[in-house]
């Protein structure tokens, strides 16, 4: 029976010149993630033509202040101006002030500069709160 090779990818983590990347491993490089195209020990990921790494896509990340009213509800709407790259995944820790927490954070709608999420809290809130999201793409 013939085999197919290896066909699934493999997070390695940060890039190391010592270590030995087998084709299909990920690394993170720069602000940036690097798929290998084949074995290759050595040799630094970079957009050169000859590289044995594909730039699978750039780390953006950053932190934004939302200041917000739910209205006596437990859930908050916000829109936040971070770009969204097609090759990447959405992620956001957001952080509150006073005694609330966050339940949860899912993503609504994205498009090239917005994102939109639904932010889940413990209570119902009924005054202006401040939350800090910290957002990676």
């Amino acid at each position: 029976m013939a085999s197919a090779g290896r066909i699934l990818i493999k997070p390695k983590g940060d890039w190391n010149a010592e270590t030995e990347y087998g084709i299909l491993d990920l690394v993170k490089h720069d602000g940036k993630v690097w798929l290998a195209k084949e074995d290759v020990v050595g040799i630094e990921p970079t957009d050169a033509s000859e590289n044995p790494w594909y730039n699978m896509f750039d780390i953006k990340s950053g932190t934004t202040l939302v200041t917000l009213n739910p209205g006596n509800k437990d859930y908050i709407e916000a829109t936040l101006d971070v770009p969204y790259g097609s090759k990447a995944v959405f992620s956001a820790n957001v952080r509150t002030s006073d005694d609330l927490f966050v339940v949860g954070v899912n993503v609504l709608e994205i498009s090239a500069s917005q994102t939109k999420i639904l932010i889940k809290l413990n209570q119902a809130v009924n005054k202006e709160i401040t939350l800090s999201v910290g957002w990676s793409c």
